[in-house]
């Protein structure tokens, strides 16, 4: 029986242990988390087999597969010491530009390029903490595989773990991979940051506290994804942005633009131009995600 260890028993991390115990799977799964409480209840509940807040837990065994669930900062915590064992590491990061540039950083890490998955569920809640992991959380889910052309034969290995957890892998390369998710889910992120920012200064503002002082009452469907998004896990996304910084200026030039040249179309009451934009989005969004 191969042996997983998953490092973060965190919404990702402990939703993959859950899974497995769900699925019996073939797999004995064990777990390094700063959390003694979140080792102790997955331990408890048999999601775990056993668990340590020791980085040296690393190396206590001949571990198949390790699983890194951790925010990005935290990867390089961890980075030296599975970096040497003989494990595959898949990372289940949101971005891979910065675990790249560590890997890059030294040709002493060349034989970590072998090892090392990239392996990103698109999946998840803004809700974070093991008390929120499930296990049916990546039922038919998309799972980003990527890596280098060292890892080829790892990446396969990987591709059929997720597989085992009913999910679907899709390949692309890392660069693929950071300027899609800074449109679909970093750049959504950092307009939500923004937008529930504005909100929350109009309403300190003492001039406007009369117009601001009901905005929950008045809040419709159309704010409530931003509020979602806006109460994701604050050092999870700082690390996210961060690490994706690049594509996130280009993509922040571009709403800078567009939204610039929206602004020009109502200064000159120009509704048919206005209308005709919105037809084309709405056209777009129903052939694609309806």
């Amino acid at each position: 029986m191969n042996k997983i260890l998953i490092i973060g028993l965190g919404l990702i991390g402990g939703s993959i242990a859950r899974t497995i115990k769900s699925k019996k799977l073939d797999y004995e799964v064990f777990a390094i988390d700063q959390n003694q409480d979140s080792i102790d209840v997955a331990k408890s509940s048999n999601v775990i087999v056993e668990g340590s807040t020791k980085k040296s837990f690393i190396h206590s065994k001949d571990f198949h597969l390790i699983i890194i669930s951790t925010p990005i900062s935290a990867f390089f915590e961890y980075a030296d010491l599975v970096s040497r064992t003989q494990s595959i590491v898949a990372v289940t990061s949101s971005s891979f530009d910065a675990v790249c540039r560590f890997v890059e950083s030294s040709s002493e890490n060349d034989p970590f390029k072998q090892s090392l998955v990239f392996s990103h569920p698109i999946a998840g809640s803004e809700k974070s903490g093991f008390e929120n992991s499930k296990s049916n959380i990546f039922e038919e889910k998309i799972i980003a595989i990527a890596g280098y052309e060292d890892s080829r034969k790892n990446q396969r290995e990987v591709i059929n773990f997720w597989k085992e957890l009913n999910s679907i892998p899709k390949e692309l390369t890392m660069q693929q991979h950071e300027q899609v998710l800074m449109l679909t889910s970093h750049l959504p992120h950092v307009l939500a940051f923004i937008m529930i920012k504005v909100l929350f200064e109009k309403s300190s503002d003492e001039g406007t506290k009369n117009l601001t002082k009901s905005l929950k009452d008045f809040s419709g469907g159309g704010l409530k994804e931003f509020l979602r998004l806006a109460s994701s896990d604050s050092q999870v996304w700082t690390d996210i942005i961060i690490s994706n910084k690049k594509e996130l200026k280009k993509g922040i030039e571009l709403f800078e633009s567009e939204l610039g040249n929206f602004k020009k179309l109502l200064t000159n009451i120009e509704k048919e131009e206005v209308l005709e934009i919105l037809e084309n989005v709405k056209d777009f969004v129903d052939s694609n995600w309806t």
